[in-house]
C-alpha cells in the first residue's frame, strides 16, 4: 500500500483540522497505525521512499517527513538532492532490520513511534539506513511521518561516540541522536543527552566555586548574559561558602525526575566544552 501524508485519520475532523493546520497524517494506512503489525507499516513506508527515490519524486518524498523534520535543518531540499545522487534511482531491493516500538495513549489521545534499519542495495554498492517515524501522533501532528533519517555507508549506531566509563566502572552513553532531520555518514547527528549537559554544567560551576574562578562561571552564561553580569561575578563570589565547605555536588534529579548523587567534577573542563569561552 502506498502511504501518502496529506489527509486525515479516520475522522470528518481531523480531515478538516488538517486542512488548516497543514499537519501531516497519512490516509488509508494498512495495518492500524496504532495497533498494527509494526513490520507492514515499516516495509511500507520503505516501500514508499524506495519509490520516491527512483522515481526522482522529490516533492513526494519530502511529502513522507514530519514539519519538524523539514524545518529543522536549512537545506533540506539540498539534502534530498544529496540522497538521489547516492542512490541515483537504482535502488533494487532492501533487508529490513526492527527497532522499538513505543506507544502510549492518555485519555483517548495516543501515539505511536517506531524505529528501524534497513539496507538498501543499489546496482553497485549498500547503503544503510536508519529511519525514525510517528505514523500517528494525535498530541501533535507535526510530529507524524519519517521524524529522523540517516544514510550511509556505515551503520549509524556504529558511527555514534564511544561509552564513557566511570571511575566507579559504571559505564554509559552519554549521547544521542538528534530527534528530527535527514543526515548522511560525514555529519553530526547526535548531541549530548541532556542529563550529561546538565552534569557537565554543574561540575563547571561547582568548580568554580571551588577555585574561585569568575571566569570559569562567567562562560557558563549565554554570550547576552555574561555581557550583562561579567562585572558582578567577583561580588557573587561573596555570598557563597569558603571552598573548604564545598565538599561535594548537593543531591538533584536528572531529567527523568530520579534522585540522585552526582560525583564531583568527573569530566575533564577544558575549553569550548563547558569552560571558558564556551
Amino acid at each position: 500500500m502506498k502511504i501518502k501524508k496529506s489527509a486525515a485519520c479516520a475522522i470528518a475532523a481531523a480531515t478538516i483540522l488538517t486542512a488548516f493546520c497543514g499537519c501531516a497524517l497519512f490516509e488509508g494506512m494498512s495495518p492500524d497505525p496504532l495497533y498494527g503489525n509494526r513490520e507492514e507499516l515499516d516495509k511500507n513506508l520503505t516501500d514508499e521512499i524506495i519509490e520516491d527515490i527512483n522515481a526522482g519524486d522529490k516533492q513526494a518524498f519530502k511529502n513522507m517527513f514530519s514539519s519538524y523534520a523539514v524545518n529543522y535543518v536549512d537545506d533540506f531540499d539540498r539534502r534530498i538532492d544529496d540522497l538521489s545522487a547516492i542512490a541515483d534511482g537504482q535502488i533494487v531491493s532492501y533487508t529490513y532490520h526492527t527497532g522499538w516500538d513505543e506507544t502510549a495513549s492518555d485519555y483517548g489521545t495516543s501515539y505511536r513511534y517506531l524505529s528501524y534499519d534497513v539496507v538498501l542495495t543499489t546496482r553497485t554498492e549498500t547503503l544503510n539506513m536508519t529511519v525514525k517515524w510517528y505514523p500517528i501522533n494525535e498530541y501533535d501532528q507535526s510530529y507524524e511521518g519519517i521524524c529522523f533519517m540517516y544514510a550511509g555507508g556505515d551503520e549509524m549506531y556504529d558511527l555514534m561516540p564511544e561509552h564513557v566509563t566511570e571511575a566507579d566502572g559504571t559505564r554509559h552513553n552519554v549521547y544521542e541522536t538528534l530527534e528530527f532531520g535527514l543526515y548522511f555518514g560525514d555529519e553530526c547527528f547526535y548531541r549530548l543527552t541532556r542529563r550529561e549537559t546538565v552534569s557537565r554544567y554543574n561540575d563547571a560551576v561547582y568548580q568554580s566555586y571551588i577555585e574561585g574562578d569568575a571566569e570559569l562561571l562567567a562562560s557558563q552564561f549565554c554570550r547576552s548574559a555574561r555581557e550583562e553580569i561579567y562585572g558582578d561575578i567577583d561580588k557573587f563570589f561573596g555570598y557563597i561558602p569558603a571552598a573548604e565547605y564545598i565538599k561535594e555536588l548537593p543531591y538533584g534529579t536528572d531529567s527523568e525526575g530520579n534522585w540522585n548523587h552526582p560525583t564531583p567534577f568527573r569530566h575533564k573542563i577544558c575549553a569550548g566544552n563547558y569552560g571558558r569561552g564556551n
